[in-house]
């Protein structure tokens, strides 16, 4: 393989890490999977009018008992290692624009 296609083939597995990278460290910030599972907690209309029933007639009132939880755990080795590779890709950087940026002051001084 000649240089242009060899560089070509590294730029396009560059970019689809640094996608997957983006894409994985995004959902695991915002706490996306913490919200799909809150959302399923909530109370459901058969579950409030039990509950509506049950303070009426005087019973005991556990909200645990008029909640629905169901965790779900989506992890797997491809994740996992989506996540390693994420936060090893962080520090990465995270060194690169420091070491970018301290060289950048060291210059500046002189």
């Amino acid at each position: 393989m000649s240089n242009k296609k060899k560089n070509q083939v590294f730029k396009v597995i560059f970019i689809f890490l640094f996608i997957a990278y983006i894409t994985i460290y995004t959902s695991q910030k915002s706490g996306y999977m913490d919200f799909q599972n809150y959302k399923k907690m909530s109370l459901t209309k058969e579950k409030i009018k039990e509950f509506e029933n049950d303070v009426k007639s005087g019973k005991k009132v556990d909200l645990t008992k008029y909640t629905t939880t169901t965790t779900k755990n989506y992890s797997n080795k491809l994740s996992n290692a989506g996540y390693s590779i994420s936060n090893g890709v962080s520090t990465l950087v995270n060194k690169g624009v420091v070491g970018f940026f301290d060289t950048i002051a060291r210059l500046a001084e002189e």
